[in-house]
């Protein structure tokens, strides 16, 4: 695979950028608002995908783990989230002045959505407790933003009928418009 060639094909109406490797994970040569823009395009294309931020400590596992390796190499978007990559790239004679820090990539993306009226299943976290309660702080903190469900999957690997049916929920919420604060919108 060549050093600027994405990680997975993506339709021509999908913005492209380039890549490089550290320690076999290829990373995005990318910045904030040009991860937006991707994102924007992959929902409005209605294109699947996902992207990994990536760390320092996400590059190392990988080397040994071969889930996570399975993972990022197939991923739609590896963002350096570690400054420590960043110059590493850098070191390989790209140009980034930033990394794409997570926390701050989601709060970005919350704020756009806030406006755009884009919708949000959120999928993950420490339980579904959490999920609820950081459903509510994104509701005070982006008023406006539509989120339509979400499932914080047991710590475990998923048994098929378990993958099918958080499928089926996310294809269901597609075009719901939930009321702000109901849990039944977060239950498994």
């Amino acid at each position: 695979m060549r050093p600027d060639a994405p990680v997975q094909p993506v339709p021509d109406r999908i913005p492209t950028t380039a890549t490089d490797q550290i320690l076999g994970v290829r990373l995005a040569l990318i910045d904030y608002e040009r991860t937006l823009e991707w994102i924007d395009a992959m929902a409005t294309e209605r294109e699947q995908g996902y992207v990994c931020v990536c760390n320092v400590h996400t590059v190392m596992a990988s080397q040994e783990d071969p889930e996570l390796r399975s993972a990022l190499t197939g991923s739609s978007l590896n963002v350096p989230d570690g400054q420590p990559l960043v110059w590493a790239l850098n070191a390989l004679g790209h140009s980034l002045s930033n990394r794409v820090y997570g926390p701050e990539l989601m709060a970005r993306a919350c704020a756009r959505a806030a406006s755009s009226g884009q919708r949000f299943y959120l999928y993950g976290g420490r339980d579904q407790e959490a999920l609820v309660q950081l459903a509510h702080n994104l509701r005070q903190r982006y008023p406006g933003i539509r989120i339509v469900g979400g499932y914080s999957p047991p710590h475990r690997p998923l048994t098929e009928e378990e993958q099918t049916a958080v499928v089926a929920e996310i294809r269901q919420r597609r075009g719901l418009k939930p009321e702000p604060y109901d849990a039944s919108y977060y239950s498994g």
